[in-house]
């Protein structure tokens, strides 16, 4: 149960961080245009 715990808590992270990396790429492009 400990090791599902950890796997969902690292993929809310990396959601999180996907989330953060497209936030700042679409932030680039409309700073671009």
């Amino acid at each position: 149960m400990a090791k599902g715990k950890r796997r969902m808590v690292y993929n809310i992270k990396l959601k999180i961080e996907q989330g953060f990396i497209s936030l700042t790429n679409s932030a680039m492009d409309s700073n671009r245009i």
